[in-house]
């Protein structure tokens, strides 16, 4: 647990230093929307006037905001009660069982496909660029005609090495790596003049500018902080079996997907986030098809396999996005950025610790199968032996040609789409949809991104971008009576001892 936990909060600073070097560049260079923070910002845009109405800013006074609101707490309100209640409240349904529906070739090669709404999603959804909102649904029926696709053409329906969770093929799989590769590389080498800046200051070749005395911390201290972290994750794979350049491909993958999905949270507001690969299992599939030579028990597979399937594989849940947000905030709000990360550390080193060794406790007290979620308690424990097993005893039907094909599609496509956006105003596609088109969340959410999507496209279709501004306040409204309906829920779960209640995904 201590080693554990160490290397948990080693990571945390990690990121915390990238997220420092790339706040300036995302915030200010670039302009990126943060959509996550419209709502908390304008619900204390105002609330410094000195009248005596100072505490009810003017986002409170917007009639359409409580229409907003009170659609998204009337509906989740019986939701919960029928919950409580089957036999008095009528359940007002938000989702659809598609299953029965797709069951016959080719439509079944789609797999799970939910249909579900959600309020908070429609409502940060009305915010994006139509651009970025179309793509974050497009993509994943773009996926899913390939699928159908495959089928006619015969295809096999075999996964990276490890993954199977989604009915994703193999030149699915590579297609997304590729996506990450190429815009990651575009998304660093468009802040190639800050990033020079910050070496040169950690070398002491330049003198400070003025926005840096603004940060969390200097770039020198976040730049070596970033370094001397980054070394010591890869020393203690090391420690733990794992062959030194192995540990190095894990977590410079483990970094370029990070950057990905902190992107697309910073630019696309998602609300989850995930890859669904297997760095480890991309790599050896690139090397040679059959069983791995490169990934070899004498390597330390099955180590960097339980580091895999902890850090890397599941990032759903990953700080570097909040460090982001928070930096953002505390710019925007003139917050003492260094007093507030010492307060932010503190409270991770605790609830890290807490958490940890509260799950253990529950663990040893009613027994990890008594823990809720299934793929938690039970399936994702078993992703690293699943992926050793996988790496050793399972060959790929394609040759490594064609895993480098589909490599260069995915990063060809990414490129293109990047250069058109830049070159073509009436563009419709963002590379964001096509990194998160194999990935849980966009399965989940996509319904309420359409829903959100289309409402944008109407309102300012045929009421232009006036009307288009003044229907902010109704999605904020609905986005904000969502969030205070998980609140009250969770507090009256609580009290009544009920598990199991979901308002988002599991």
């Amino acid at each position: 647990l201590i080693f554990w936990i160490s290397f948990t909060l080693i990571s945390y600073v990690m990121l915390g230093c990238l997220s420092i070097m790339l706040r300036a560049q995302w915030a200010e260079h670039e302009a990126l929307a943060f959509p996550l923070l419209r709502l908390p910002l304008d619900m204390t845009e105002d609330l410094d006037r000195d009248d005596k109405y100072a505490f009810l800013g003017r986002f409170f006074r917007n009639p359409l905001m409580w229409i907003g609101f009170a659609i998204a707490v009337v509906i989740q309100g019986q939701r919960g009660l029928s919950l409580y209640y089957p036999d008095i409240v009528p359940n007002f349904p938000l989702d659809i069982n598609m299953g029965p529906l797709l069951s016959e070739p080719p439509w079944n090669q789609i797999g799970w496909l939910p249909v579900n709404v959600y309020f908070i999603v429609i409502g940060i959804t009305y915010l994006l660029t139509s651009e970025v909102s179309f793509s974050l649904w497009f993509f994943l029926w773009f996926f899913n005609l390939q699928l159908i696709g495959a089928y006619y053409l015969g295809f096999t329906p075999h996964a990276l090495p490890g993954s199977g969770v989604l009915p994703e093929k193999t030149f699915m799989g590579f297609q997304q790596a590729g996506a990450y590769f190429a815009y990651v590389a575009i998304v660093l080498w468009t802040a190639r003049a800050h990033f020079k800046h910050v070496i040169r200051r950690a070398f002491k070749r330049e003198a400070p500018g003025p926005q840096e005395a603004n940060e969390a911390m200097s770039y020198p201290a976040a730049f070596w902080g970033f370094v001397i972290t980054f070394a010591l994750m890869v020393l203690m794979c090391c420690m733990a079996g794992v062959r030194v350049d192995v540990a190095i491909a894990m977590w410079v993958m483990y970094l370029i997907f990070a950057i990905g999905l902190t992107r697309v949270a910073v630019e696309g507001g998602m609300l989850a986030l995930q890859h669904h690969a297997l760095p480890l299992g991309i790599i050896s599939k690139l090397i040679n098809t059959g069983p791995s030579t490169w990934l070899t028990y004498e390597s330390g597979v099955v180590p960097a396999a339980m580091f895999q399937s902890g850090f890397v594989f599941h990032m759903r849940c990953f700080i570097m996005p909040a460090y982001l947000y928070s930096l953002k905030l505390a710019h925007d709000r003139k917050i003492a950025t260094r007093k507030l990360c010492a307060l932010v550390a503190v409270v991770i080193v605790i609830s890290t610790i807490i958490s940890w060794l509260t799950t253990v406790k529950i663990g040893y007290d009613s027994g990890a199968l008594q823990f809720g979620h299934r793929w938690w308690a039970q399936d994702g424990p078993k992703s690293p032996i699943h992926f050793v097993e996988t790496v050793f005893t399972k060959a790929s039907n394609d040759p490594i040609s064609t895993n480098w094909l589909w490599l260069g599609v995915g990063m060809v496509l990414t490129y293109g789409m990047m250069v058109a956006r830049s070159r073509l105003l009436w563009f419709p596609f963002h590379p964001m949809g096509y990194l998160m088109g194999l990935t849980y969340p966009t399965k989940t959410f996509w319904t309420s991104i359409f829903i959100g999507w289309l409402c944008k496209v109407v309102i300012t279709r045929y009421g232009g971008m006036d009307s288009y501004r003044k229907a902010i306040p109704l999605f904020l409204g609905l986005a904000l009576g969502d969030v205070a309906m998980m609140l009250l829920w969770i507090a009256i779960d609580a009290w009544q001892g009920r598990s199991g209640h979901l308002l988002l995904p599991g």
